[in-house]
């Protein structure tokens, strides 16, 4: 059943990673940085609030300045550092098109 489940996770970050956000060249819109490395990226929830977007698993505050409106499955897609000072900290957040 891990196994499944495994291959499951590889599936879904190999067809999130590949298949539109590289292939675009998303960057964060405020610091300019690249949204993706290796396993980096993933479907998130996202709450909207007064001061932003909050990223439930983090509890990180996402300033709307900051949003890439370009998810083409109407999902929330967090990509995030994997290492150093900024790790696990989100690196690009990715939210539905707007008015779909």
């Amino acid at each position: 059943m891990k196994f499944i489940f495994s291959l499951f996770l590889i599936t879904n970050y190999t067809l999130i990673h590949d298949s539109w956000i590289s292939s675009q060249s998303l960057t964060d819109p405020k610091s300019g940085e690249w949204c993706c490395g290796a396993i980096d990226c993933f479907e998130t929830e996202v709450l909207e609030t007064n001061y932003g977007y909050v990223i439930k698993e983090t509890g990180e505050i996402i300033e709307a300045n900051r949003i890439i409106w370009k998810s083409p499955d109407n999902k929330w897609i967090r990509c995030r550092y994997l290492n150093g000072p900024k790790s696990n900290k989100t690196r690009c957040l990715i939210g539905p098109i707007r008015g779909s």
